[in-house]
């Protein structure tokens, strides 16, 4: 569904060489996307509210934060394995 419109924005938007380059392109930004949407939004996404006041009285603390909630969230990653 997401790679279709990013195939369509990248004819419409950008110049491209070849079609090789607008593989490599969709591949670049939709790999962006599962890490933040996919990995970080699981992680966190418990309560979005308290982890964002909590990153803005503390930036530093993310790292932090991901190691603490990540092992909460592998439930989430081992039901894409069959």
């Amino acid at each position: 569904f997401l790679p279709t419109f990013l195939v369509i924005i990248f004819y419409n938007f950008f110049v491209l060489k070849a079609e090789a380059w607008l593989q490599y392109r969709l591949q670049k930004w939709y790999f962006g996307f599962l890490v933040i949407y996919v990995l970080l939004v699981t992680a966190i996404g418990s309560s979005v509210t308290a982890t964002a006041t909590q990153l803005v009285k503390a930036p530093l603390t993310a790292p932090n934060l991901l190691a603490d909630t990540m092992p909460l969230a592998s439930h989430f990653y081992l039901n894409y394995i069959p």
